[in-house]
């Protein structure tokens, strides 16, 4: 599969707002600001990349059956 270069700049541009955006985040949860603000749970297939995961699962759950875990609905 190929792209064209249109689609590899959105693709970039996407990537370096997205890492501005979690830099910006990291520099307010440093001097303060609450997790749950500035990352809100949001239950989707990267959670297993975040060092947040546990808590988040934790703080969302909403009741546990036959051991799995049902989380509150993803915002």
């Amino acid at each position: 599969m190929s792209f064209s270069k249109r689609e590899m700049e959105n693709a970039r541009k996407w990537a370096e707002d997205t890492a501005i955006q979690i830099e910006n985040r990291l520099f307010l949860l440093e001097i303060g600001e609450p997790v749950e603000k500035l990352f809100p749970y949001q239950m989707n297939p990267h959670c297993k990349h975040c060092s947040f995961a546990g808590e988040c699962l934790l703080k969302n759950e909403k009741e546990i059956f036959g051991g799995i875990l049902y989380a509150n609905s993803c915002k």
